[in-house]
């Protein structure tokens, strides 16, 4: 094996051969992103009716202008953090010669906020429930018994269930906290992890543990703070969460499996060319000869 830094042919095989085996994920993602424009212009929102007893004025919740968390702060917060953990993660991988795993990281988590997002806003179309800033919105009027406020305003007063910040930023942000927990060995030069599942004498564990948990208080911070603009209830606060961990840890876990914790011979640890090997390494981190031990 070369001292050097292995090509890209050594790690992942010929161009072609690159690009079939990442072509069922980014035919995943073609599927994500078709189906959300689709959602986007041909699920129409469903206008609950007006209660039959109004709130009066004075309890009405102000929109609150500006938003502690607005969309572009979230988008960039949410994006910037995962990229450059696993910009890290590539480094050290580069450091301690070991596999980089920067493109299926890069599926991965194109895979968990496409689904997020798809999925968050179909249950937003479909629930139509109220913000608790909803009737400031509306502009109740009590002689017409309809709302007076700009139609765009109205309408994006009924999309509370869930809420998208909590969603987003737990499946984004998640993705970093694992990311770190399962891929990124601090402090230790064993061949084997020091993960949870890599027993007490692992050194860098508590390290990583804290690290790890960075992003997700981050993102309950985010998830917070839509309850104090007065744009969601708990409730949505809750479901978004949910939602955005159930999806993060399902595609995290097919990309990472943890069974690659386990009986990991020493060579799997450092790069193998094709004439050491005799088959290139896929996007997966599988050999295409099928064995069931991927390389970290």
């Amino acid at each position: 094996m070369s001292s050097d830094y292995p090509s890209f042919k050594e790690v992942y095989g010929s161009p072609w051969f690159f690009l079939r085996t990442i072509f069922p994920d980014l035919v995943g993602l073609l599927i994500i992103g078709v189906s959300y424009i689709i959602t986007y212009f041909l699920l129409p929102l469903h206008e609950r009716p007006l209660p039959g007893e109004i709130p009066p004025p004075e309890t009405w919740l102000p929109v609150a202008e500006p938003e502690r968390v607005p969309n572009a702060m979230l988008i960039i917060i949410c994006l910037v953090c995962p990229t450059l953990i696993v910009l890290l993660g590539s480094l050290m991988r580069h450091l301690r010669r070991r596999r980089p795993d920067i493109v299926e990281a890069i599926i991965c988590f194109a895979t968990i906020v496409g689904i997020t997002l798809l999925a968050t806003h179909i249950f937003k179309e479909y629930v139509g429930r109220f913000r608790p800033d909803f009737w400031s919105r509306c502009m109740y009027d009590a002689v017409t018994k309809t709302c007076t406020g700009a139609k765009e305003i109205v309408d994006e007063g009924r999309r509370s269930f869930p809420s998208g910040h909590s969603s987003f930023s737990f499946s984004a942000l998640g993705f970093a906290g694992l990311y770190i927990y399962e891929n990124i060995d601090l402090l230790s030069n064993d061949l084997i992890p020091c993960g949870r599942r890599a027993g007490l004498g692992s050194r860098g564990f508590g390290l990583r543990a804290v690290l790890a948990s960075i992003p997700f208080v981050g993102a309950g911070l985010i998830a917070l703070s839509r309850v104090v603009d007065n744009r969601h209830h708990p409730g949505d606060i809750l479901a978004g969460g949910i939602l955005g961990l159930i999806v993060l840890f399902v595609v995290f876990y097919s990309y990472f499996p943890v069974e690659r914790h386990y009986n990991r011979p020493p060579q799997d640890y450092r790069f193998l060319s094709p004439s050491e090997d005799g088959f290139p390494l896929n996007s997966l981190g599988d050999r295409s000869s099928g064995s069931n031990i991927s390389p970290v």
